[in-house]
């Protein structure tokens, strides 16, 4: 294990091994055996040694692999992989491929000519065979494809967290009373194979697995009205907006080292969205109606965070944001004007003020989460009881849930 534990002997008799090197998606694992001057694999448990080259080495210390790497794709999302450099016949004979999924419910496959196209389908693993043939003699390699594609909300009404397949499909219920009692805002940690909430009404920050299973309390005192939370997975931290104490506060992932950031100058801070590469925590305020930003860390000789306002007017009650760092947009929710709308995260060349682009009218938009990759984003209408998606640019406005809900608050994606 990686912590050390359960040391397990897998190959005995090798006189002199060096490297070592896993083709994970193949089940193998290759060495160099110095004394013997060979090269040899087995199984991963160490079943079915073979030896793969005994002639012409001389003290061989190291080796690598040339595979084909597994993949994470996006639902919907195609990928391809050109194979012609994975495969190689002795005697320069022309190669045809073919493909095959291990599980085309969740990916399909197709090949033009080297060119192998990925479409995933639905959300979890599949092992894609390669196999390359010369008309005599064929060989394979396979690697393993990850498709992920779930929404998960937080549903008030109901008192529930829940998920769904990308297109709306499949709806599971994660967490439901009484471990809830007012869901408000969610983030995921899909690394860790967690997600984390606020709860209004227990004044909580809880976790779980992905799945709802390992419900954890991780802050529980000194919360009033927690609101917003996002998360810096690497560096292990949680940041959130409380609208009872007036603070963004944070922590690390398991709750402990709590410490104030911004303590003064907020109304009824909501959603919260971080940019960890360029060092800036942004929120929404609906008592003071803008978007402001501040350092997360402080800077040389501060004692406080110098807050940057954004967004001053246009706003009436701004709910939730979101940011896309590689077109430099923030995206953000308002209940009051029943709109989504983005500017631009700076201020572009001679303005003093940043422009509000409209981009869809909603009922009662709550939380907002994008898919940059797929070029969408996904809001919760929390009146229309519906959870809705666009193109980035507010046009092809989809339905994908429209029953079950009760006053939806919050979105998350994990891809």
């Amino acid at each position: 294990n990686l912590d050390g534990s359960s040391v397990e002997d897998l190959v005995t008799g090798v006189a002199d091994p060096r490297s070592i090197a896993l083709d994970i998606s193949g089940g193998k694992m290759y060495w160099v055996d110095n004394s013997a001057d060979k090269i040899q694999r087995a199984n991963l448990d160490g079943s079915s040694v073979e030896d793969l080259i005994t002639t012409g080495l001389t003290t061989p210390v190291s080796i690598a692999l040339d595979v084909l790497s597994d993949q994470i794709l996006t639902v919907g999302t195609d990928g391809t992989v050109d194979v012609s450099g994975y495969f190689r016949d002795p005697d320069n004979d022309q190669l045809t491929y073919t493909a095959m999924s291990s599980d085309e419910n969740i990916a399909t496959v197709s090949t033009m000519g080297s060119v192998i196209t990925i479409s995933p389908v639905s959300s979890g693993s599949v092992t894609i065979t390669v196999t390359g043939s010369d008309g005599q003699a064929s060989v394979q390699q396979a690697f393993k494809v990850i498709a992920t594609g779930k929404i998960y909300w937080t549903d008030r009404g109901r008192d529930k967290i829940q998920r769904a397949d990308v297109d709306g499909s499949n709806i599971e219920d994660l967490v439901s009373r009484p471990t809830l009692m007012n869901p408000v805002d969610i983030a995921l940690d899909i690394s860790g194979g967690k997600m984390y909430w606020v709860d209004e009404h227990t004044d909580k920050i809880q976790r779980s697995n992905l799945d709802g299973s390992n419900v954890e309390d991780l802050i529980t005192t000194g919360l009033d009205l927690p609101t917003g939370i996002a998360l810096d997975h690497s560096a292990g931290k949680m940041y959130w907006t409380d609208r009872g104490t007036d603070k963004i506060q944070r922590a690390d992932l398991d709750g402990s080292n709590i410490e104030d950031l911004i303590t003064t100058g907020l109304a009824t801070p909501s959603g919260i969205a971080l940019d960890t590469v360029g060092g800036k925590m942004y929120w929404v305020d609906d008592g003071t109606n803008k978007i402001q930003r501040a350092n997360i860390e402080l800077v040389q000789g501060e004692t406080t965070r110098t807050i940057e306002d954004l967004i001053t007017t246009g706003l009436t009650t701004p709910v939730d944001l979101s940011l896309d760092h590689s077109a430099g947009k923030m995206y953000w929710t308002d209940r009051g004007t029943n709109k989504i709308q983005r500017a631009n995260i700076e201020l572009a060349q001679g303005e003093t003020t940043r422009t509000i682009e409209d981009l869809v009218s909603v009922t009662d938009p709550r939380g907002i989460a994008l898919d940059i990759s797929g070029g969408k984003m996904y809001w919760v209408d929390n009146s229309a009881d519906k959870i809705q998606r666009a193109n980035l640019d507010g046009s092809s406005v989809e339905d994908l849930i429209t029953t079950g809900l009760t006053t939806p608050v919050s979105i998350a994606l994990d891809f």
